[in-house]
């Protein structure tokens, strides 16, 4: 959805300005998924990039959270979710094992972006 100008001060109302909220988040999308089947290798790290279903504005970069699921108790707790290479339309997330030890599991994996809409 595009963001409306505001309007002028005297002028009359845009319909189109009046369908908006009038605050900073509208010009804002979220969007969120889940990367299932995330294989680690042992003590390897993995990674997967992930494309936003509708990039954000360009050349800005939205901030990005993720997180996994813990799987196997206290053994697999070594294995910590990253994000690196963030841009307008896309992220690279990673699943990297902090002690070296962990065991080949298989994760999934969620995100959160939050930016600039396009």
């Amino acid at each position: 959805m595009a963001v409306p100008a505001r309007p002028v001060a005297g002028a009359v109302l845009d319909s189109a300005w009046g369908q908006v909220a009038h605050d900073a988040v509208v010009a804002m999308d979220i969007q969120a998924g889940q990367a299932t089947g995330f294989a680690t290798g042992g003590s390897a790290d993995a990674s997967r990039t992930i494309t936003f279903a509708r990039p954000f504005k360009a050349g800005t970069t939205p901030v990005v959270v993720v997180t996994i699921y813990e799987i196997g108790g206290p053994t697999n707790r070594p294995y910590v979710a990253k994000v690196n290479g963030v841009s307008a339309t896309q992220f690279i997330m990673i699943l990297q094992s902090t002690s070296g030890v962990g065991a080949a599991l298989t994760f999934t994996a969620n995100w959160f972006a939050y930016g600039e809409r396009a």
